[in-house]
């Protein structure tokens, strides 16, 4: 969320809502308010985090993580025909990214919180369950609106590839998870995929009338 390019589709998708007036989803309002109340968040997270607030940080990125979900599921709804096209595809990677981020953001929090008061750092043990959840945490969010919100499993493999990257050589345990969850994010998300689009031939397609 504090990378440039996620700035770059926020500023441009907050250009577009006031120039059109819509967000490209069926409730704006109600998405609206969800990512007011997650860019809020984001700016205190990052200040609580810059004070080592420990056990606050997590709780904050938590309350973002549910208004974020939330955000997902209005963006992968239906969408509202009036709004051009381009509208409603940056609304979904905008909110599928941050979705995203949120959902790896709030386990590595909780994660370090526990680590620095509760559990041994070194201790692999409850590192990898946090891990794990996070991984079927994805995997559910990715089954649900992954099929439309594509940045957000995508987002989710960045993630894991950093994870991997960092405990390449080191811990063999959470290399395995890594691994195991990017290609169960890739099979979920093409399945997922390619039954929406089924679906919706289905639909579309007339069934022949019989006299």
């Amino acid at each position: 969320m504090r990378t440039s390019w996620g700035r770059s589709v926020s500023v441009v998708f907050a250009l577009a809502v006031v120039w059109k007036g819509a967000t490209g989803t069926a409730d704006p309002r109600r998405l609206l308010i969800d990512l007011e109340i997650a860019f809020a968040g984001a700016a205190i997270w990052i200040l609580v985090s810059a004070a080592e607030w420990t056990w606050v940080t997590p709780i904050v990125l938590t309350v973002m993580t549910v208004v974020l979900l939330d955000a997902a599921r209005i963006a992968a709804r239906p969408a509202d025909d009036a709004a051009p096209g381009w509208l409603r595809v940056l609304a979904r990677i905008l909110v599928g990214i941050y979705a995203a981020w949120a959902t790896a953001a709030v386990f590595q929090n909780w994660a370090a919180a526990i680590g620095a008061d509760l559990a041994d750092p070194q201790s692999l043990g409850w590192q990898l369950t946090i891990l794990i959840v996070c991984a079927l945490f994805g995997l559910a969010v990715t089954a649900v609106v992954g099929s439309v919100l594509v940045a957000y499993p995508l987002t989710l493999i960045w993630a894991f590839l950093g994870i991997l990257a960092t405990a390449q050589g080191e811990t063999t345990g959470i290399v395995g998870v890594a691994i195991a969850t990017i290609v169960a994010l890739v099979v979920t998300t093409g399945v997922v995929f390619v039954s929406r689009r089924r679906g919706a031939g289905a639909v579309s397609t007339p069934k022949p009338v019989r006299h």
